[in-house]
Formats: C-alpha cells, sequence, structure tokens
C-alpha cells in the first residue's frame, strides 16, 4: 500500500487503525517529512553553491578584463618608448638603429586593439622620419 493511501486511511480511520499501525504510518510520514525537509535544504544549498559560482565567475572575468586593459596600456607604453628611442637616435645620427626601432614600434602597434589616434600619428611620423632620414 502507498504511503498517500496509507495516510488517507489514517486520517479518517485513525481509532479504527492499531496502534501499531498507527505508529507505522506516523513513522513513515515523520521519515517523508525529514526527507522534504532533507531535500529542502540541499536545494538551498545548490542555489548558494550557484550564487557564490556565478560571484566567482563575474569576479574572475573583471580580473582577466583588467588585466587585459593594463597588458594593453603596457604595450603602448612600451610604443611610446620605442618611438622616443627611434626619434633620439635619429638627433644621435644612427639612422638604422632609429629605423629598426620605428619597424618594431609599427610591429607592436599592430597588436594592440584601437590604440589611440595620437600613438598611431606619433608612430607612423616617426617611422616616416627614419624611413627619410635612413634613406639621404
Amino acid at each position: 500500500m502507498r504511503l498517500i493511501e496509507a495516510e488517507k486511511i489514517y486520517v479518517k480511520y485513525i481509532d479504527e487503525l492499531s496502534e501499531d499501525v498507527q505508529r507505522f504510518i506516523a513513522a513513515c510520514l515523520e521519515e517523508r517529512l525529514k526527507q522534504q525537509r532533507e531535500q529542502k535544504r540541499r536545494l538551498r544549498q545548490a542555489r548558494i553553491a550557484i550564487a557564490i559560482i556565478r560571484v566567482l565567475g563575474l569576479t574572475a572575468s573583471g580580473f582577466g578584463g583588467l588585466a587585459y586593459l593594463k597588458q594593453q596600456a603596457a604595450q603602448v607604453r612600451k610604443i611610446a618608448a620605442l618611438n622616443g628611442s627611434s626619434a633620439a637616435l635619429l638627433l644621435s645620427q644612427q639612422q638604422l638603429e632609429s629605423l629598426l626601432a620605428s619597424i618594431k614600434a609599427g610591429k607592436q602597434l599592430n597588436s594592440v586593439i584601437s590604440p589611440s589616434k595620437d600613438i598611431q600619428l606619433e608612430t607612423v611620423a616617426t617611422l616616416q622620419q627614419a624611413i627619410i632620414e635612413n634613406n639621404q
């Protein structure tokens, strides 16, 4: 007999059931309630775990994005340094070294995603100047 059917009998005919049957059905009902509470507890724990995983995932994504932005900024600073180095080498009459520094800056500029117009113009101007000076 199923517990649901036993519960209906228990409720309707409690006075007609023996004490052993009453205790048995009561114990079964109590066990079902205990299992339901345990299921609710596990569900609550699973929801908490999912919420924590979401927060950790968002945090990791945020840190990843921040690290990427910092890496891009460092690369732009390196390009600016190479441009400065190229200009200084031109002033000291080291045209070939200046051209090499400008080429390095240009290659690194290609790996930066959406660099500023200023750094693009600076790199192109420095490279043009290095080429012009090298051809003279």
